[in-house]
């Protein structure tokens, strides 16, 4: 019974973290060339997601972000700010409706 007991209460101690969320972000990589040249060193982003190229509406904004850059080459995890008010504003874009621009 004791065994039933301390088993139960692992089980119930384990639930809520089966049921936590997975974060949504994006792994971005680019290459930021200033005038043709590969720019090194470190450099604050904000990434921006638009639904139109130009002209578009914002969708979802970042939080500036500061990045190090060598040969011009980074990577950074997109979607993992709060600036739009919640947490959930990033996973709470409609991918599947249309083209997205960051």
């Amino acid at each position: 019974m004791r065994t039933i007991i301390l088993l139960f209460s692992l089980l119930i101690s384990v639930i809520p973290q089966l049921s936590a969320r997975v974060p949504c972000m994006i792994n971005y990589q680019g290459k930021i060339l200033q005038s043709g040249v590969p720019i090194s060193g470190s450099h604050n982003i904000i990434f921006r997601i638009y639904d139109a190229a130009v002209a578009g509406s914002l969708l979802w904004s970042g939080d500036v972000q500061t990045i190090h850059i060598t040969n011009g080459l980074f990577s950074s995890y997109v979607g993992e700010s709060t600036s739009m008010g919640s947490p959930d504003a990033f996973s709470n874009i409609n991918w599947g409706g249309g083209d997205r621009y960051l």
